[in-house]
């Protein structure tokens, strides 16, 4: 396995280069932008593919492209030892930082397509997907996308390893219908997915469910003080408030709810994992939100923990399981097209993908043809200081 590193910089066109592990530090990044220009390119054939990586591996969503980075890694090691007898090819990971922006994740997409020319490319945020789609459907590029599967309306080649926002939301409002709730404030991050789903909570999912929204607050990108969106949401006296973004945008503001001893529920999304762990090593008490189905005591898990845990000194976030499985369903693909005497092209690839089933660490996932995934979640709540499964969400609750 080879793996190279290509982070697209402030400066337009500007990438940096490393090999393997080795990350390349600020000073020097000068003279590794000098060498980018005559470093050649990765080639594909017989006995490899280039796998693109377009993640955001700096700014306020660093920590996921990073987190990703080392699932898949993992994961590549441990393939490589074994492809040989499989009689698959090496994988060469080419790692671009789209910085979770659509005109870096566009640039970034470019260098992927006019340089490696991969055949698989892994990515995430959709304003990047969107960025790249154009380009994607003219290369014929499998899209793999990491989290939402909203980005599968972009073409037959993407798909998601996750359920889109839309349908979390449908299994978090159901639940608030379950439990009572009339009044819900909003908080959510300024971005393009985040607010759209907050207007869809307004007009669609609240309303469909016997809850209006009585505040909505927008939080700036990269914000920290939040003391004025939280006392607009809860000014309505809300029964929960519904928390939209990633982990670095949410826990300030679950500190806050937390400090007003807000006591209704919070409703969350796949991301809300990260906030209920990571604020100050406490869950945050009332906190409901969908979840993959992990199960901790699975000899699969287990297996995984402990490799990671060797090589990072730290179990496995959600984005490095995710990433890690993204792995698992490159490789259960690869073997289909073998099986079916079927030459490695993104077509190719996106057709068996969605014809097979494919075990991974977090079960079996079966994409659908729409590009929706359908993989067992669970509903999670915090009680009492503990998270809980409130109830399993089956496949078939996801459209498969």
């Amino acid at each position: 396995m080879k793996g190279v590193s290509e982070c697209c910089g402030q400066i337009r066109g500007a990438v940096w280069r490393a090999l393997g592990k080795n990350r390349l530090s600020g000073s020097l990044l000068g003279l590794s932008l000098l060498a980018a220009c005559v470093q050649p390119a990765l080639a594909s054939g017989p006995d490899s593919i280039n796998l693109g990586a377009l993640l955001p591996l700096t700014g306020n969503a660093g920590y996921i492209g990073e987190e990703a980075r080392t699932g898949l890694n993992l994961f590549l090691a441990q393939y490589d030892k074994r492809r040989g007898a499989e009689g698959l090819p090496a994988i060469n990971a080419i790692y671009v930082d789209s910085q979770a922006d659509a005109r870096a994740g566009f640039e970034g997409y470019q260098l992927l397509s006019t340089r490696y020319h991969p055949q698989i490319v892994f990515l995430t945020y959709t304003n990047v997907a969107k960025a790249a789609a154009p380009q994607a459907k003219r290369d014929h590029a499998a899209m793999l996308n990491m989290t939402q599967g909203a980005v599968t309306l972009l073409g037959q080649n993407f798909t998601s390893l996750l359920p889109a926002y839309t349908t979390q939301a449908e299994i978090d409002f159901s639940e608030a219908r379950n439990l009572g709730v009339h009044k819900v404030s909003v908080i959510y991050e300024n971005s393009e997915a985040f607010v759209v789903l907050a207007k869809n909570i307004q007009k669609q999912y609240c309303p469909d469910n016997g809850c209006q929204v009585v505040a909505s607050e927008q939080l700036p990108a990269g914000a920290t003080e939040v003391d004025a969106q939280v006392t607009g949401a809860l000014a309505a006296k809300p029964d929960a408030v519904v928390l939209i973004g990633i982990a670095p945008q949410l826990i300030p503001v679950a500190r806050e709810l937390q400090a007003e001893n807000f006591h209704g529920q919070i409703l969350g999304f796949t991301d809300m994992r990260e906030v209920v762990t990571r604020g100050d090593g406490k869950l945050i008490e009332g906190a409901i939100y969908p979840n993959l189905k992990i199960d901790a005591a699975s000899p699969a898990i287990q297996a995984l923990d402990s490799a990671y845990q060797a090589q990072y000194g730290h179990p496995p976030t959600q984005n490095a399981l995710i990433s890690y499985e993204a792995g698992q369903v490159i490789e259960a693909t690869l073997l289909g097209l073998k099986a079916r005497h079927l030459p490695l092209t993104g077509d190719n690839f996106v057709v068996v993908q969605k014809s097979i089933q494919i075990p991974t660490i977090l079960g079996e996932i079966h994409f659908l043809p729409d590009g929706r995934v359908a993989e067992p979640m669970q509903l999670i709540q915090v009680r009492d200081g503990k998270a809980t499964v409130r109830r399993e969400i089956p496949v078939a609750a996801l459209g498969g």
